[in-house]
């Protein structure tokens, strides 16, 4: 049984364009995010042996299939904690504005301002 939550914020978080849809790129982007610093051809690997299509982009019950199969099961909580606390950087408990967008900007993916909008307006609690 998959807990679905994690993975929905998750390929939430990572469909940056809103389409429903992941890349091989935002995969590789979300792996290297959980600490697995793979290339974009291992991702490609991956896709096919979890029996997907490792040409053209992924769904989100696709996205779990992939990140639930054998070959990505490194990706831990421990990993997903030792990020966050990377990305908070004042310790406070919670990821600012300006440390998200750095965040986004060290792994290449520079956000619009309407882009952070949208992030923050979606994962803000308070």
């Amino acid at each position: 049984l998959v807990c679905e939550e994690p993975w929905r914020k998750t390929f939430d978080f990572f469909d940056v364009d809103d389409s429903g849809m992941l890349s091989v790129e935002n995969i590789r982007s979300c792996m290297t995010t959980f600490g697995q610093h793979v290339s974009t051809e291992h991702v490609k690997k991956m896709l096919r042996e979890a029996g997907l299509d490792e040409s053209r982009d992924v769904d989100y019950d696709e996205f779990v299939k992939l990140m639930t199969s054998d070959s990505a099961r490194k990706v831990t909580m421990s990993a997903i904690r030792r990020y966050f606390n990377t990305l908070d950087k004042d310790g406070s408990g919670y990821i600012t504005t300006a440390e998200l967008r750095h965040a986004y900007t060290t792994l290449g993916h520079g956000l619009t301002d309407r882009q952070m909008d949208l992030l923050i307006d979606r994962y803000d609690t308070d």
